[in-house]
């Protein structure tokens, strides 16, 4: 157990005798022997020492408390897409493009007459990979990927799902943060 989870133990035990011991106070008080103006004089400082410690529970439990992040805000950082990995059939990491203030990505070989942004030439199946395979693009915030009427094809497997979902051409698909993208039989996740 580390100090602080030791600390806050402590804490809590302190605080549930401090409620306990006022609780039993107001019993105490309630069966005295003296008169009415009494127990209500003895209540009212009981009230007034209990308002006193939750107010300094209070500001104690504020203190160090971090505003929450407005879901939208949460969600628009958790789905902004900064990098393109490559990955091995056993989804291990080969290679990742950092794609940062990007527009427009191409996807696919380099050739002598063209290069391509995410070159995937050097992969076991590249055979399976046209030169201008697919297209990543950056539009009001978010990424799409399209296919470019490629032999073997485009396929996106949302972060949540399992099924694959094969694009069409000039039919854009928008990624989310985790998506994995399969070109031919290349796989790519967008993260």
């Amino acid at each position: 157990m580390n100090r602080n989870n030791r600390k806050y133990g402590i804490m809590s035990i302190i605080d549930n005798l401090v409620w306990a011991a006022i609780g039993a106070l107001f019993v105490v008080i309630a069966y005295m022997n003296t008169k009415q103006t009494t127990k209500i004089i003895y209540a009212a400082i009981l009230i007034m020492f209990a308002c006193i410690y939750m107010w300094f529970i209070y500001v104690k439990a504020t203190k160090n408390l971090v505003v929450a992040t407005p879901i939208e805000m949460m969600q628009e950082n958790y789905n902004q897409i900064r990098k393109v990995i490559l990955l091995n059939d056993e989804y291990q990491v080969l290679k990742q493009w950092n794609i940062e203030g990007k527009a427009g990505l191409l996807i696919g070989k380099n050739t002598k007459e063209q290069t391509v942004d995410i070159d995937l030439s050097d992969t076991a199946l590249s055979a399976l990979i046209s030169n201008e395979h697919a297209l990543l693009n950056y539009t009001n915030g978010n990424w799409f990927i399209e296919d470019f009427d490629s032999e073997q094809g485009t396929a996106v497997q949302k972060a949540n799902k399992n099924e694959l979902q094969y694009l069409t051409k000039s039919e854009p698909i928008q990624l989310e943060s985790g998506d994995f993208i399969y070109i031919g039989k290349t796989i790519l996740q967008v993260k």
